[in-house]
């Protein structure tokens, strides 16, 4: 599989980054919008989905948190980069 720039994992991740309910560290539901990041229950929501779509058992991922929300754009970089690696750790060819 080629690298997966930011673009192709936002695209891929569709609405994930602005309709899914997440939950904060105190357990209160909280929707967030696509600009102001995402907690860390819908972070690894978003995960599940992208390791479903790419068929990976394990990926590598560390998350920056930021006052107990993630960073969109620091996840979308981090999960890039992640996948990349994971990828090109799996190519035989």
């Amino acid at each position: 599989m080629d690298a997966i720039n930011e673009g192709e994992l936002k695209r891929m991740l569709g609405d994930h980054w602005d309709c899914e309910m997440g939950k904060t560290e105190d357990g209160e539901e909280s929707p967030f919008p696509v600009d102001s990041g995402m907690d860390s229950v819908s972070a690894v929501h978003v995960l599940a989905k992208v390791m479903e779509h790419s068929g990976a058992k394990k990926i590598p991922v560390t998350v920056i948190r930021k006052g107990g929300y993630v960073d969109k754009d620091d996840f979308v970089s981090t999960l890039s980069a992640s996948l990349m690696t994971f990828f090109a750790g799996t190519k035989k060819h």
